[in-house]
């Protein structure tokens, strides 16, 4: 767990800002701390934003307080402002440091409080590190030195008290709100809000001008999709409460799982998880807010996947396309559900097909877990998955094509990952979990980031959507995820099914019993420590595969007497 410490300062106090990111390398250096300035903004950068975005997303703020920095009109008008804001929500600890000797109560920041409106607050409200009275400068080397690593002590005491962004999340079960969206006339929304099994909370209404949200900044598309959602500043407060069963002052203060359910296609194709309240992204992870499209308003309480399961892969590089490296995808996915499943291999643990005619003859028996890996497009009917015909040659699919083949009973989850200019896929009746995550082009990172879905869900017991809010704000602008569950849960069995072991003659009653009564043995009689079981055996009883039949037999018949490794 390390926290995020966001350093204001001027230029001109370089020696002394160097000297106390000197103090606060240690704490760096062992994972605790990471450090952040302006010094971290890469050429070709907007730099504003930037600031803005590490400021959204930081755990605590340090400012250098000097004349120079308070000279700053940058700093004074923007930084400081959304610094002070960001403490006063309760979402960063703000502490100065005192520099050189300035006027700190001079300045007065205005800063937006829901409850209270407007109010002006200087810097010297908040605990210093040190005392204004005796500034950094005006001590000697070996005295600043002191105050330094002191500053640095404190600030990460203060930090160690704040809770963690991950423990956030835990507490978000219960903590929902489901908002059906109805689009009237023009530009106008009907807003209605519930919770599964509660029923209504409260209705509204409002604007949302779908042709002026191209083409905007993510930071101001944020803010119109949250008041979409929310309304205006003297309506969201009522309806969090409600949902929330508390006053709420601030969304950053509380985590928030929100399910979407709307018919429109335009409402459903909008980039929802870039939500954000004044700067702070909500489904940052530091927020803690989900953001996802429900099938309707009363889904299945638990979808339960059971693993290991079946496991299936559609891919396709038709002649003529950009290259998607997917025998590596493939193999990648492989080797991760080799590790987190810890199950002996399957051939393969995700069956491949890359033909229309092979997609539709597996999707007459559907898997569990259904990878769509392909290039995309979308005309008149809708999304088209680019696949290969017997020839190779590219053949175009309509979704709702290959969603009409599924057999009973459908995938449980289904992850789409395509790459071109389309549009979200459309919810399938019975299916527990859609993903899809849009890109514009193939990449390692791209392969990277879906495979960490993969492994945060099936190996770490993830809920989906909150692992999909991990991959990062470009791909959650393109993607969407379509559940119909309340909660989730992720069983992993360590019994290995029948067809998943090595074909023995070995696995007879006789031998059970001599390997149980050798394990009883060993487990019961404390001066033994090691027994050595050896099977002879003509070659026709498939003897190589003794020593895994011996462990899925200890396994099934000692569980109860011995941790077999």
């Amino acid at each position: 767990m390390h926290r995020k410490v966001f350093l204001c300062y001027s230029r001109k106090d370089r020696e002394l800002f160097d000297a106390f990111r000197t103090h606060l390398a240690p704490f760096a250096q062992e994972g605790l701390l990471q450090v952040w300035s302006d010094e971290e903004i890469r050429a070709t950068e907007d730099w504003d934003t930037r600031i803005r975005e590490t400021i959204a997303t930081a755990d605590a703020a340090v400012l250098l307080v000097s004349p120079d920095l308070l000279a700053s009109s940058y700093v004074t008008g923007t930084e400081i402002p959304l610094l002070i804001q960001a403490a006063e929500s309760g979402k960063l600890h703000l502490a100065p440091l005192f520099l050189r000797q300035s006027n700190p109560t001079i300045p007065q920041f205005d800063v937006v409080d829901a409850a209270t409106g407007q109010r002006g607050i200087r810097i010297t409200k908040y605990q210093g590190l040190n005392s204004p009275v005796n500034p950094v400068a005006e001590q000697e080397q070996a005295e600043q030195d002191k105050i330094l690593a002191a500053a640095a002590a404190k600030l990460w005491s203060a930090l160690e008290q704040l809770p963690d962004a991950r423990e956030r999340r835990r507490a978000l079960k219960g903590r929902e709100l489901t908002i059906e969206l109805r689009p009237r006339e023009g530009d106008k929304l009907d807003r209605r809000y519930s919770k599964p099994r509660y029923g209504d909370l409260y209705q509204g209404g409002g604007t949302l001008r779908l042709p002026q949200l191209s083409g905007l900044e993510d930071h101001e598309l944020g803010r119109r999709l949250f008041g979409a959602l929310f309304g205006g500043d003297s309506e969201w407060p009522t309806i969090l409460r409600m949902a929330l069963g508390e006053t709420v002052t601030s969304p950053v203060l509380h985590s928030l799982r929100v399910r979407i359910v709307t018919n429109d296609p335009e409402l459903r194709s909008l980039p929802w998880t870039l939500s954000q309240w004044q700067h702070y992204p909500l489904a940052d992870a530091q927020q803690g807010w989900t953001f996802e499209l429900s099938a309707n308003t009363q889904p299945t309480p638990v979808a339960r996947l059971h693993m290991p399961c079946s496991a299936a892969m559609i891919t396709a590089e038709p002649a003529g396309t950009a290259s998607l490296s997917c025998e590596a995808h493939h193999a990648g996915i492989e080797r991760l559900l080799g590790r987190v499943w810890n199950h002996p291999p399957r051939t393969p643990y995700m069956r491949k097909v890359r033909t229309v005619l092979e997609a539709e003859a597996l999707l007459k028996e559907p898997p569990r877990l259904l990878y769509i890996y392909c290039h995309a497009c979308t005309n008149t009917e809708g999304l088209r998955l680019i696949l290969e015909d017997e020839n190779g040659q590219p053949a175009g699919v309509p979704f709702k094509n290959l969603a009409a083949l599924l057999g009973s009973p459908p995938p449980q989850v289904i992850f789409l990952h395509t790459f071109g200019a389309c549009s979200i896929a459309p919810p399938i009746p019975g299916v527990s979990l859609l993903l899809h995550l849009r890109r514009q082009r193939t990449s390692w990172q791209a392969r990277q980031e879906a495979q960490g879905w993969w492994e945060d869900v099936f190996g770490n017991g993830w809920d989906p959507v909150r692992a999909f809010h991990e991959i990062g704000p470009e791909a959650r602008r393109h993607g969407a995820v379509q559940t119909d569950y309340e909660a989730w849960e992720t069983n992993v069995s360590d019994y290995t099914p029948k067809i998943d072991r090595p074909r023995s003659r070995l696995d007879r009653t006789g031998q059970r019993e001599a390997v149980l009564h050798a394990v009883r043995d060993l487990v019961n009689n404390t001066r033994r420590r090691v027994t050595c079981i050896i099977a002879y055996g003509a070659p026709s009883n498939l003897v190589h595969h003794f020593s895994m039949q011996s462990i899925h037999t200890l396994k099934d018949w000692a569980k109860d007497l011995a941790r077999i490794h």
